[in-house]
């Protein structure tokens, strides 16, 4: 038997899932090679110290987590049952996806178009002024149109 089929064998040499005729010829293979025979010792002292840890509690929230997960899955999976489901599944998807996109571009929209009006508004009446002309100078820039 070859050390390299031993020391890929000898963590199910130790959990006892060999075939007894393999568990015989891994026994009497570390028996006289000592490479072999110092593996299953360092494996055998690592697992001892292993089952000597303490075990690490899981946290109090694991169990609502899982269930609101499974939740989630489940109606996921309805959703997604038939075609019918799943085309308005994906439209409510896209809806989101929309909406999301176009939130954080409403609020400069609505007050740039806020800020324009009253701009506008302010300044409509005294464009007024402008075209009166019983305020209006004649000037050496400006002649009269003559009728031929």
């Amino acid at each position: 038997m070859s050390c390299q089929f031993v020391q890929e064998s000898i963590s199910g040499y130790l959990d006892r899932q060999l075939a007894q005729q393999e568990r015989d010829l891994v026994g009497r293979h570390v028996s006289v090679c000592d490479e072999c025979a110092g593996r299953l010792a360092r494996i055998t002292h690592l697992r001892e110290n292993l089952r000597s840890m303490p075990q690490a509690r899981a946290p109090r929230t694991l169990a609502f987590d899982l269930q609101v997960l499974a939740s989630k899955e489940y109606l996921r999976r309805q959703q997604t049952g038939s075609i019918s489901a799943l085309a308005h599944f994906w439209s409510g998807r896209m809806r989101l996806w929309v909406d999301n996109l176009m939130r954080p571009l409403a609020l400069p929209f609505a007050g740039g178009l806020a800020s324009a009006l009253f701009i506008f508004g302010t300044l409509v009446p005294n464009l007024g002024a402008l075209h009166n002309s019983a305020n209006d100078r004649p000037t050496a820039l400006l002649t009269e149109a003559t009728g031929r």
